[in-house]
């Protein structure tokens, strides 16, 4: 081993010689991958790592090389290339979900130990890959799950993840899990269908929930364990344009006729909904062709661009394709982008970044948010955000990390008077809600 590890990676590898199953919920940043390479090699056996595209290469792939005596593969893509990575001598084989959701017999008998990385991708016990996963789980003897944001949106979504790690602690059935440790909040539509609009849990409830959690989550707070400069989130507050304004007011009315209408179908509203995020940017999609209206944003963007300098690298996140296209036209020369058209090239972007030679980088999410490392920039700017705190808190760690030197500022661009807001807003409600849940099982693990 060729890398020193931190206190709490020591220890955390130190528990899993030992333990057969733990949820790791170590904060973004703090380390997980070169921990779980640690532990592979103090105790070896074929391993399966499953992880999302852009962290095969960048995180496992990267860090492999601190340990020379592991025999790292890549089973990823078609059956042949699977077979022929798992036909070679290897400790650690790394696949995506979505490979595995496809090819999940072929692993069979192959690895005795799980690893998944951001195991939030098994938060909807509903999917396909959830039902790959959890069944293959059972078999191994040695199974570890990593994720520094593992239910982003409510308690609930630890179920399924629980689940893979050892189903008598909730239970296999979904609804008498909720009915144990939620209050279900309901609401009537117009049509007088009846949905759960929320999941509640009373002190009692979090409690016991919290004590189920506590022997198998192992939590560690990027705070406690790294001293890096503070990080600060910035709301910036745009006023948009009158004809934004018109067509923003348009799109609302629009929703709000959906929505009252309760035999409306689902699909369409959603639709309505994403036009509306997209038109606060400045634009959006009608029946596949763009419709521009506006560079309120653009404006604010290329302001801020202006007072952080040229000099100074700057992460700019934004959720649609056509956003990011925008984008990337107005900033011209020095821009490049990370998104699902180029996330095949993500560890040479990724590289270019960090070495000075890309000085605007514009990601998605989706693409971006998860195990890469762009400390060399202290600046990001958020063109958009989805309501998903996982890919909010994800993408945040990609610069307030291991390795950053500098205060991290991060500009959150919300348009005045918009679903903006809202969307904001909501993300901090989900983080308060996951808060409490970690703060109970912290209580439960050292009563007094």
């Amino acid at each position: 081993m060729t890398v020193t590890l931190r206190a709490h990676q020591r220890a955390a590898a130190d528990e899993m010689d030992a333990a057969r199953r733990l949820y790791l919920n170590h904060d973004c940043g703090t380390g997980k991958t070169i921990t779980m390479l640690a532990h592979c090699a103090r105790v070896p056996m074929p391993t399966l790592v499953l992880a999302p595209k852009t962290v095969m290469e960048t995180a496992w792939g990267g860090d492999a090389h601190h340990f020379p005596t592991l025999r790292l593969v890549f089973a990823h893509g078609g059956k042949r290339a699977i077979i022929d990575a798992l036909s070679s001598p290897f400790d650690i084989a790394v696949t995506t979900f979505e490979t595995f959701r496809i090819h999940a017999p072929l692993f069979a008998g192959k690895v005795r130990r799980l690893i998944v990385d951001e195991a939030s991708k098994l938060k909807n016990y509903k999917s396909a890959t959830t039902r790959a996963v959890c069944p293959f789980a059972q078999s191994l003897d040695r199974v570890y799950l990593l994720s520094g944001t593992p239910a982003p949106n409510c308690p609930s979504e630890w179920f399924p993840q629980v689940c893979a790690i050892d189903p008598t602690i909730f239970g296999t059935n979904y609804w008498r899990f909720i009915s144990r440790y939620f209050v279900p909040k309901k609401r009537t539509l117009g049509n007088g269908r009846t949905i759960i609009e929320r999941l509640d849990q009373t002190p009692a409830q979090r409690a016991d929930f919290a004590a189920k959690l506590a022997p198998i989550v192992r939590t560690v707070k990027k705070s406690d364990c790294l001293d890096l400069p503070p990080a600060t989130d910035v709301v910036v507050r745009v006023m948009l344009s009158h004809e934004e304004r018109d067509a923003y007011d348009r799109l609302a009315d629009d929703l709000r006729i959906t929505l009252a209408d309760g035999s409306t179908d689902r699909i369409k509203a959603e639709a309505t909904l994403t036009k509306i995020r997209q038109c606060v940017g400045g634009g959006y999609l009608h029946e596949g062709h763009p419709v521009e209206i506006g560079s309120s944003k653009l404006d604010a963007l290329a302001e801020l661009l202006e007072e952080i300098g040229p000099r100074e690298p700057v992460v700019i996140w934004a959720e649609y394709r056509a956003e990011i296209d925008r984008i990337r036209h107005a900033i011209g020369d020095g821009a490049e982008v990370l998104d699902g058209r180029t996330s095949h090239d993500a560890a040479s972007i990724v590289r270019r970044f960090q070495a000075g030679e890309i000085p605007r980088l514009i990601c998605h999410p989706q693409a971006a948010g998860h195990g890469i490392t762009l400390t060399r920039a202290c600046y990001a700017i958020y063109f958009g955000l989805s309501f998903s705190r996982e890919l909010f808190e994800q993408s945040r760690a990609r610069l307030d990390r291991s390795g950053q030197t500098r205060p991290v500022t991060n500009y959150i661009l919300c348009a005045e008077r918009t679903i903006d807001h809202a969307v904001w807003k909501t993300i901090q409600a989900k983080g308060d809600v996951s808060r409490a849940v970690f703060e109970a099982i912290a209580d439960t693990a050292n009563p007094g």
